[in-house]
């Protein structure tokens, strides 16, 4: 079964209106901190893809945990555990 690794700032984080995203985990030392902002013509959907980061993360964990339950679609298994590495920072596994 595969494992999670969380290195970042843990969610939920929120897209604040102005392009900013910023950390909403209650009880965190950075609680509100900026996590980042987002400029350019593609600023709005940016930020709001940013801020469903933690939460896609974790879904995907928990969608590559079911296709591994039941056996199944190997080749997706492998581009999921890819897309996780990356999210990660660390190399395929």
């Amino acid at each position: 079964m595969s494992e999670q690794k969380t290195a970042h700032t843990p969610g939920p984080w929120g897209d604040d209106g102005i392009n900013r995203v910023t950390s909403l985990a209650d009880g965190y030392p950075n609680d509100g901190w900026v996590i980042c902002d987002c400029d350019g013509p593609d600023s709005e959907a940016n930020a709001r893809l940013i801020a469903a980061a933690p939460d896609l993360l974790a879904e995907l964990w928990r969608a590559l945990e079911a296709l591994e339950a039941i056996g199944d679609l190997p080749s997706m298994q492998s581009s999921i555990r890819a897309a996780l590495a990356k999210a990660e920072g660390r190399s395929n596994v």
